[in-house]
């Protein structure tokens, strides 16, 4: 339920900084960044747990 939520509001995110509008805003795309790798670091954290390695 809560991952849903996140998920969502985690695309929304995406398809915000894809518009042009959000071009040239780049202190918003550097925190979209960040948060990107983020995710990307929680995901591969979250794999490497499902297989067993610390």
């Amino acid at each position: 339920m809560v991952s849903r939520i996140v998920w969502s509001l985690v695309f929304a995110l995406l398809y915000l900084r894809n518009l042009p509008s959000f071009g040239g805003d780049r202190v918003y795309t550097r925190a979209a960044t960040r948060m990107d790798v983020d995710l990307l670091r929680y995901r591969r954290a979250q794999a490497r747990k499902a297989r067993g390695q610390p």
